[in-house]
C-alpha cells in the first residue's frame, strides 16, 4: 500500500499556517510524519 495517490504538492513560496497544513493532512489522510518524509 502507498501514499502516492495522496502526496499534495504545495509551492514553497506558499506560506501555510498550522490550521491550513493540519486540513490537508487531514484531507490527504497521511500522518504527520509521513509528510515531513515527503519534503
Amino acid at each position: 500500500m502507498t501514499d502516492e495517490k495522496h502526496i499534495v504538492i504545495i509551492p514553497r513560496h506558499h506560506v501555510i499556517k498550522p490550521g491550513t497544513l493540519k486540513q490537508i493532512l487531514d484531507a490527504a489522510d497521511i500522518s504527520a510524519d509521513r509528510f515531513k518524509e515527503l519534503l
